[in-house]
């Protein structure tokens, strides 16, 4: 009977502390402040080269903008001296994130990386963009 016990007590032990530390969801992720590092394009999607060169000027001003996610579903965005804000959500089978400006624009990206420290997301502007962030230190 202590076999059993012992045993029993052994595996509630693991099976507590193993889920003790997990996120429960991409909320608990996604609260941070990120740095984009990198930000690039799919040359094979793009079809001209005036497309690719305002493309290329645009992910040349999301570079280096940082994003900061607040528990309370706000979030604020700095790309050099311009700034904006609002409120985010979540697609119901969290792979996209849904960004509400409080200026009325609305933005979704789709999440194609979102751990402790790194966050890759995806945004379909004619072609598929996609920036990556880092947690920012």
């Amino acid at each position: 009977m202590k076999k059993y016990l012992f045993f029993y007590l052994i595996i509630s032990a693991l099976f507590f502390s193993s889920c003790q530390n997990k996120p429960k969801n991409n909320n608990d992720l996604i609260v941070n402040t990120w740095e984009c590092y990198k930000t690039e394009i799919d040359p094979a999607s793009t079809t001209s080269e005036d497309v690719a060169k305002d493309l290329k000027f645009a992910i040349s001003k999301s570079k280096n903008e940082v994003l900061t996610f607040n528990k309370n579903g706000t979030f604020k965005s700095i790309k050099g001296a311009s700034e904006s804000e609002g409120k985010y959500s979540f697609s119901k089978d969290n792979k996209s994130l849904i960004l509400h400006y409080s200026f009325g624009n609305q933005s979704r990206y789709t999440i194609l990386t979102l751990d402790k420290e790194f966050l890759k997301l995806k945004f379909e502007f004619g072609v598929p963009i996609i920036s990556y962030y880092s947690v920012k230190k």
